[in-house]
């Protein structure tokens, strides 16, 4: 499970704000409160109250998680099809490698090399999201 830093909050109010294209008058506005609350939000002075993201989530149209910044499973995602692009292309380069070798002792070892490269890969790709 992932916990925001309070720090972090703030940051991430901000971004979505400005992403929905909303100055901090005109989201107090919306939300019946004054532009000091937005600013202290914003700045990690205070955080909102579960009502309040909630409201922010709906104005924005985005998840809390987003609202939050928690968008790990989305990156785990991109990154996901950034991996399948490479392996794609590997895929591609084994076929052209593979009707070149005569052997099949170099088909065996250059196997077992490029199985070796793609756990490597993966395990780079993907450790900051196994916690």
């Amino acid at each position: 499970m992932m916990v925001m830093e309070r720090e972090k909050i703030g940051e991430h109010l901000k971004r979505s704000r400005e992403k929905a294209g909303y100055s901090q008058v005109q989201l107090a506005n919306l939300l019946g409160i004054s532009r000091q609350i937005i600013s202290n939000w914003e700045n990690d002075k205070t955080i909102p109250d579960g009502a309040s993201l909630i409201q922010l989530a709906e104005i924005y149209h985005i998840s809390l998680d987003e609202l939050c910044g928690r968008i790990v499973l989305q990156k785990s995602v991109t990154h996901l099809g950034s991996a399948l692009e490479v392996l794609k292309k590997m895929s591609l380069i084994i076929t052209i490698l593979s009707c070149s070798l005569v052997s099949t002792t170099n088909l065996i070892t250059f196997s077992f090399l490029f199985l070796c490269f793609l756990a490597l890969f993966l395990y780079s790709h993907f450790q900051k999201y196994i916690h």
